[in-house]
């Protein structure tokens, strides 16, 4: 069906990064009209509402295209783009407001990222000529990121969700024009990413989550305009998305994820 109004956001902002656990989702960083924000909202799922502010990314960090990701319990972001590429991975304890802390850093600067996890394992997807376009954390340990594998196409600005198996990273844009590839990867296994299927529409900049069984996409930048178009697919069954339904408005840039 249709989405429904649930509150604001304490700022305007596009592309940035969203992590969930403990009832909440956080919605970290973003530009607003090429200023970079280093804000960390939060909202709690089960309270229709406003945001309310969370903390701080770390200084000069408040950057567009991070991927955001948690295991529940720990929320990260990894890299982005704030006057230049970051390769800066930080994260916040879900439960207790404040600030982010640094956890480690990506193989190399990279933004456009999307990212997933299976309540482990982190992973982050951005086509890349110099390093791994999939690298990995353990989010429960502090540390570098280390080579996962490659994507099938040379993918940016996508967006991925996942469940305790399997992560979906779909959308983005290949060569500058907007996709509608879908590929997977089997999380604790090191490797290439696999063609899932094809979205609905072609787009860019959008967002999603999973409840352990269907990823929900919604919105996104098409070659011509801001989409509202909502799909989905059985996470477990590769194959082209369906449609869902409709959010309120169409628009790009946004994040999502699941509780």
């Amino acid at each position: 069906g249709n989405a429904t109004d649930f509150g604001d956001l304490t700022r305007t902002t596009q592309n940035h990064g969203s992590m969930a656990g403990g009832g909440r989702v956080l919605f970290a960083g973003g530009d607003v009209n090429g200023a970079y924000q280093n804000t960390i909202d939060y909202i709690t799922v089960a309270t229709l509402g406003n945001a309310t502010d969370f903390g701080d990314l770390l200084a000069g960090t408040g950057a567009i295209g991070g991927g955001g990701t948690s295991d529940a319990s720990r929320g990260i972001t990894m890299g982005g783009y704030s006057g230049g590429t970051s390769n800066v991975i930080q994260y916040v304890t879900l439960a207790t407001p404040g600030n982010s802390t640094d956890f480690g850093d990506l193989l190399a600067t990279q933004d456009s990222i999307g990212s997933c996890c299976d309540g482990s394992r982190a992973v982050a997807a951005a086509y890349s000529a110099s390093v791994s376009d999939m690298q990995y954390v353990t989010v429960a340990t502090a540390g570098n990121a280390t080579a996962f594998g490659s994507l099938t196409e040379q993918q940016n600005n996508a967006h991925g969700s996942a469940n305790d198996t399997r992560g979906l990273i779909f959308g983005g844009a290949i060569a500058g024009t907007a996709s509608d590839f879908m590929v997977y990867i089997t999380i604790q296994t090191l490797g290439n990413a696999t063609d899932f299927g094809n979205l609905t529409v072609s787009r860019r900049y959008t967002a999603g989550g999973c409840n352990g069984y269907r990823v929900v996409m919604g919105n996104g930048g098409t070659p011509n305009s801001p989409t509202n178009v909502i799909d989905y697919v059985t996470l477990a069954t590769p194959g082209n998305a369906t449609d869902f339904g409709d959010t309120t408005v169409g628009r790009a840039g946004s994040a999502g994820d699941a509780q």
